[in-house]
């Protein structure tokens, strides 16, 4: 993968760390930064050597939303409908990634996070939260419609409580979001990347074809019979795997299991 203007992409120790890079513009999104976004979570889930992707900001915010001043100048969400079009389908495939790819996602939210921000938090498998920053939709507020929140929000929270925060654009307090279940952890915003990779690492540690197939069916939207058969298979596919034996025998023994990894 090539240099990023945009976002700043780093693998160690089996986690991606993809971090909005636009810390004077409050990490606001751009085509450019759309497009590296798309290019760094292909480039995470393709790669073997990675467990498990962080998503973060550089700076006070996490990410801002659309770049106002790119949007008036004829860019982002613009009135030609063709350019609008493409914008959105980079964000909203972005979010699919992070939603379906076949690794956990964690967000670290560890500043404000708004409108297209909202949407990338939402679309993580896991979310840990600066306990002093918000978060919001808003996009009622400048008469736009949320686009992939509407559809994960209701699934997190139910369809009462995503219908206020939709509707109304307000700002969601670290301790509302903790309480509404949206984040599983707050920590002071300076500790909040060591908090993220803790996280990983617990999942980093655990079987990959477990976790992947736990993510899968979790995110399925398959009738019950369908969702039992497709179980069954990935079962099926988990008994057969190395790792699983590993990891029962380490709990017989009371050890950590020793997986065939480098990291």
């Amino acid at each position: 993968m090539g240099d990023l203007d945009t976002i700043d992409y780093t693998v160690k120790e089996g986690r991606a760390e993809i971090i909005f890079d636009r810390p004077d513009k409050l990490n606001a999104i751009t085509e450019t930064l759309m497009e590296e976004l798309n290019v760094a979570i292909e480039e995470a889930l393709n790669d073997d050597s990675v467990y498990v992707i962080i998503l973060s900001g550089r700076g006070r915010a996490f990410c801002a939303g659309a770049d106002l001043d790119e949007m008036s100048e004829g860019g982002v969400g613009s009135d030609n409908k063709l350019a609008s079009g493409e914008y959105l389908w980079k964000d909203l495939n972005a979010c699919r990634l992070l939603w379906e790819g076949d690794k956990p996602t964690l967000a670290a939210i560890n500043g404000p996070a708004v409108g297209g921000g909202f949407d990338f938090l939402l679309s993580c498998d896991l979310r840990v939260m600066s306990e002093d920053t918000f978060i919001r939709d808003g996009h009622t507020k400048v008469g736009m419609l949320p686009t992939f929140a509407s559809y994960l929000l209701p699934r997190l929270i139910g369809l009462s409580k995503a219908n206020e925060i939709l509707l109304t654009g307000n700002n969601i307090t670290a301790q509302e979001a903790e309480e509404l279940g949206l984040v599983s952890e707050l920590a002071p915003e300076d500790e909040i990347m060591e908090v993220a990779r803790e996280w990983a690492n617990e999942l980093r540690d655990l079987p990959r074809l477990s976790i992947k197939h736990s993510k899968a069916m979790v995110g399925s939207q398959d009738s019950l019979d369908e969702a039992l058969n497709d179980g069954f298979e990935r079962r099926w596919e988990c008994v057969q795997d190395s790792e699983r034996n590993e990891a029962i025998d380490a709990f017989l023994d009371g050890r950590s299991p020793e997986f065939d990894r480098e990291y």
